[in-house]
């Protein structure tokens, strides 16, 4: 197709921490407005009937085999987009933007654990390539951050990404996916007032401020530098930017957690701020959920699936690609932390 050859060959990079800032905020800013309504079935204990009683667990297929998820859970899906489309535009004249950045919120209720677990946007995947009908007329081994390219509108350009997350992950629900913008990094910084990191790398080409290992309360326009850069730095890996990313979501973390005792106020400016900027199927029930497992139950931490990254031309552009191919071992490993599998008996 047109679009594969003509990808621009920089790819404008996203952020972890960025997302789960905003989905944090969002979801408390939420628990807060409900709370004052007096919505107190919002909490998992007091959610509907199929939770507790017609639970029977989804199953998940890698290679030949089938497995149970025994642990009631609930998988957020959080991306971020960078300015390569035309979203603006419906129709024929649509195009959707890279799904730079991916990465699933579990939240586990059984054993009270949540979890993020990254997804390279360079995961080699089927992506069905949608027609302005938003049905699939074919699919294409491509990187999986290009299914936010295809469908007509925003929303089956989101359709089109969880749909290919599930599927390299056996068929995993999703139960709501959050997509916003890169180009809020700046506007989220601001909120949470300065985010401290140890820089990891050296940024001084862009900024003379920002040397190796100092410590640095990083300005908008510095956070941005920090979870954004790529292409500019020595090492262009996108995994050495994702190490970035942990750096600074650890930290933004702390300070949201510090910043919601301090002042609840500034969370509702910054939900309404956001509301006419992501596409959010995730309902206010769930954001409750998931901001409350955030703040009460165990983390397990920034899970990483293991791979390989090479150099190709899916593209047939004439220019190499970074293309990760995840090790199978590796992603049922890594879902077996996550959630409780068994395997199904044959028949």
């Amino acid at each position: 197709m047109s679009k594969q050859k003509n990808i621009k060959t920089i790819l404008i990079a996203a952020g972890i921490v960025v997302v789960m800032a905003v989905v944090a905020v969002v979801a408390y800013s939420l628990e807060g407005k409900m709370s004052e309504a007096g919505a107190n079935e919002d909490s998992y204990e007091g959610s509907s009937k199929e939770w507790k009683e017609d639970w029977q667990g989804s199953l998940l297929t890698f290679g030949d085999q089938t497995y149970r998820v025994q642990d009631r859970c609930e998988t957020f899906l959080l991306a971020g987009t960078d300015l390569s489309g035309e979203e603006g535009s419906q129709g024929e004249e649509y195009a959707g933007s890279l799904a730079d950045f991916l990465a699933l919120y579990v939240v586990n209720h059984t054993d009270h654990t949540y979890a993020v677990l990254p997804i390279d946007r360079n995961t080699m995947v089927d992506v069905p390539m949608l027609n302005r009908a938003a049905d699939p007329e074919d699919t294409y081994y491509e990187q999986i951050c290009t299914s936010h390219w295809y469908g007509s509108n925003r929303w089956q350009s989101c359709e089109n990404t969880a749909g290919c997350v599930s599927s390299y992950l056996g068929g995993l629900p999703i139960d709501g996916y959050y997509f916003i913008s890169m180009t809020q990094i700046p506007a989220i910084n601001h909120a949470l007032g300065g985010v401290t990191v140890t820089l990891t790398d050296d940024f001084t080409d862009s900024d003379p401020e920002m040397e190796k290992g100092k410590s640095l309360k990083l300005s908008d326009e510095q956070a941005e530098i920090f979870v954004r850069s790529r292409m500019s730095m020595d090492d262009d890996a996108n995994s050495k930017r994702m190490s970035r990313q942990r750096v600074y979501f650890t930290a933004a973390m702390k300070q949201i957690r510090a910043r919601l005792k301090e002042d609840s106020n500034y969370v509702n400016n910054l939900y309404d701020s956001f509301d006419k900027v992501a596409d959010t199927t995730i309902k206010s029930k769930q954001l409750s959920r998931a901001i409350n497992a955030f703040i009460s139950y165990k983390d397990k931490g920034i899970l990483e699936i293991q791979g390989e990254t090479k150099l190709g031309d899916t593209f047939k552009d004439g220019v190499s690609h970074e293309e990760f191919y995840p090790d199978s071992q590796s992603v049922l490993e890594i879902m077996n932390q996550i959630y409780t599998l068994t395997p199904e008996e044959e028949g």
